[in-house]
């Protein structure tokens, strides 16, 4: 990342977008598309009445609803008067994307399509991405944001009453953690919904790495040097060929078996390192084990 970002970093005198924020919106803009290929199966799961149907139907004109919002923030309309239910959805990916369509071939000075979809309105976005990143005459950081909140509001309306946007066990409670969402990433986290503990979502990786180093049968020489104690390099000495430790490849990561490293760490007069609150058995005698 660059010291400065439109998105991540904002500075008064700097009007580019570094590329991982930039992929960032790109990937959300292509996700959008994938996610309303789904929504008509969800539309027949759920009926008529469903948010699933209501995203497969035309959304709200978006310059009529941009003439009323301008119209309020120039005092012509009061906002107790103006009644939230017939605003229209703007999260609907027809507005989002048709209203950023809009307003991008406006400041480019780009001819509309004789026909347009949200499918056309994604490709021409997706096309124009890298140049807006750098455009000063357009807020790229507000199209960055509403491109998340609908690909997010698609997610959501999609996973409702099939699956929840569910974590790990609660470090304090063991309740399961669910995802809470903030206006940007980096407000984005966990609550338990028992206890009411909240993580950030490098609290929430780093207890997920700790609960995985702790009851995990393989680890890595790095994980296994915070969990048992025996240096990162030991652990891969013991495991070369005709040492004292398995090892294998899995997700393109070396992993080493924790019951033999535990056991030739207590062998070795090691034990000390580490928590071992019995003498520990190598993975073979671990195998040969019956239940």
């Amino acid at each position: 990342m660059t010291d400065a970002c439109r998105i991540h970093a904002p500075a008064d005198d700097h009007h580019d977008t570094c590329p991982t924020c930039l992929a960032k919106v790109r990937d959300n803009l292509h996700e959008i598309a994938r996610l309303i290929a789904d929504l008509p199966a969800e539309a027949i799961t759920k009926g008529l009445n469903s948010e699933a149907m209501n995203l497969l139907a035309p959304a709200t004109d978006y310059e009529q609803a941009g003439h009323i919002e301008a119209s309020i923030a120039a005092g012509r309309i009061s906002p107790d008067d103006y009644d939230a239910a017939t605003a229209p959805d703007l999260l609907h990916p027809s507005h989002v994307i048709g209203c950023w369509d809009s307003l991008v071939r406006d400041a480019l000075e780009h001819t509309e399509p004789e026909t347009w979809s949200v499918t056309t309105g994604i490709d021409y976005l997706d096309l124009q991405l890298t140049y807006l990143a750098g455009y000063e005459h357009l807020a790229f950081d507000e199209l960055a944001a509403d491109i998340r909140a609908c690909r997010i509001h698609l997610e959501h309306v999609l996973h409702d009453g099939i699956q929840r946007d569910t974590g790990a066990p609660c470090p304090a409670c063991s309740t399961t953690l669910r995802r809470t969402w903030g206006t940007e990433p980096a407000l984005d986290g966990w609550e338990c919904p028992a206890c009411g503990l909240e993580s950030s979502q490098a609290e929430y990786e780093h207890d997920v790495a700790a609960t995985h180093r702790q009851r995990a049968s393989w680890l890595t020489d790095e994980q296994m040097e915070i969990r048992v104690g025996v240096k990162a390099a030991t652990v891969r000495s013991w495991g070369r060929r005709g040492g004292p430790v398995s090892r294998r490849r899995h997700s393109e990561r070396t992993e080493y078996a924790v019951a033999d490293v535990e056991a030739a760490a207590w062998r070795k007069g090691l034990a000390h390192l580490g928590y071992f609150p019995i003498q520990p058995q190598t993975e073979a005698e671990h195998g040969m084990m019956t239940p």
